[in-house]
């Protein structure tokens, strides 16, 4: 309780918390921004988030501006993906973006940049992909044109609107890393995925407990054991993952100290974190997975021209 309470006596960390609580909150009302010229089929888009497909997924880690099909809809997806092509491509492949991750602060600058041209590329591609994917599933419906040749700029104008959406959100992540309490896209990534665990812990009452208050004994028995052990699990869960993610393996390194004219060999430990990744290899993960939707999409557009 007592490095609790300090938190609060610290006015810079409170104004680093009180503005990463504030972009959130940004970000929540940009994913209630419905896409101009879009009808949204909540009906079919409520089948969405729970059928476990890359779109529910994209729509989890997106804090459902997905499902909404709001201007915040690719959510920080492309930018994750970019920077992870980005640095692969550093690692000797390219000779010129090898060169610059050796020149320091300029070397960087000029790799973010890169990065975010990338980005742009990147979630034309996947923002057109899941345009033709939603609609093809009656997810959406376009109620501007999209015969003829005023089909193009229909879908230019929603793309344009999508990305401008991602950028915005890939700006306030960097807000967050300056001026927050650092980490911005991976606090926005965290903000969406908590954003589902008061309603599903609120279903699992109603399923469990609610509706079983009428039922005979054994049964409000055995739905108080299932909810209980849903809480338990979903604990155990969090705290596995974040000892994970705090875990680290303390290699031994050995090496020689000379002092008062006789050599000494001095241990130390090289601290390498066992999850080292983080969560960006299931954001990448769900970047390759709608690859061949947004091939599909394509195919499927030029089909019916």
């Amino acid at each position: 309780m007592k490095k609790f309470a300090a938190i609060f006596k610290n006015k810079e960390l409170v104004n680093r918390i009180f503005f990463t609580v504030m972009v959130l909150f940004v970000l929540r009302i940009g994913a209630q921004i419905y896409v101009p010229g879009v009808n949204v089929n909540q009906a079919k888009l409520a089948e969405l988030t729970n059928s476990g497909s890359t779109l529910a997924l994209m729509d989890l880690l997106g804090g459902g501006a997905l499902s909404n099909f709001s201007v915040m809809a690719l959510g920080v997806s492309p930018y994750i993906t970019a920077q992870i092509i980005i640095q692969l491509l550093s690692k000797d492949v390219l000779p010129a973006l090898t060169e610059l991750s050796k020149q320091g602060e300029y070397g960087r600058k000029k790799t973010e940049m890169a990065t975010r041209y990338l980005t742009l590329l990147l979630g034309a591609v996947q923002g057109y992909g899941i345009i033709r994917t939603m609609e093809n599933s009656e997810y959406i419906t376009i109620t501007l044109s999209t015969t003829g040749a005023q089909a193009f700029w229909t879908y230019a104008y929603i793309v344009t609107v999508l990305l401008a959406g991602a950028m915005l959100t890939m700006w306030l992540g960097d807000q967050i890393t300056e001026k927050g309490i650092g980490n911005g896209i991976s606090v926005i990534i965290f903000a969406g995925c908590v954003r589902s665990l008061p309603t599903q812990i609120k279903n699992a009452w109603v399923k469990w407990i609610s509706d079983n208050t009428q039922q005979a004994s054994s049964q409000m028995v055995r739905g108080a054991f299932q909810f209980s052990l849903y809480i338990l699990a979903l604990v155990f869960i969090t705290g596995f993952v974040v000892f994970i993610e705090l875990s680290k393996r303390k290699l031994p390194v050995q090496h020689a100290n000379k002092g008062g004219g006789q050599a000494m060999a001095r241990a130390s430990f090289l601290p390498i974190k066992v999850n080292s990744a983080g969560v960006i290899p299931v954001i990448f993960a769900s970047s390759i997975m709608s690859a061949p939707a947004v091939v599909a999409s394509f195919i499927s557009s030029d089909a019916a021209n």
